[in-house]
């Protein structure tokens, strides 16, 4: 029996194969750890939260929140003139 296991054990392919299953085994306990145990999330209320905003409002977050308010008063007064102008 010992003779057997050493010469499996020998070879390049099976220690290979094992290394390869090995290190399988514990990327799968990682993945269904971190999925179920570790970050267990209540997906629905999830996707709710982000059902109830429109198009327009996620839009109008992300420009105010991009967008800086003017404090030049010239500058201000410039920009309305354009704004009059093009309406």
């Amino acid at each position: 029996m010992t003779t057997f296991l050493a010469d499996i054990m020998s070879n390049p392919g099976v220690i290979l194969a094992l290394l390869v299953v090995v290190i399988g085994v514990i990327a799968l306990t990682a993945f269904l750890l971190k999925k179920y145990v570790i970050n267990p999330k209540n997906k629905k209320e999830n996707k709710d939260d982000d059902v109830k905003k429109t198009k327009e409002d996620i839009a109008e977050e992300e420009l105010n929140r991009v967008l800086e308010d003017i404090e030049d008063d010239n500058v201000a007064n410039k920009v309305k003139e354009y704004n009059e102008k093009e309406d």
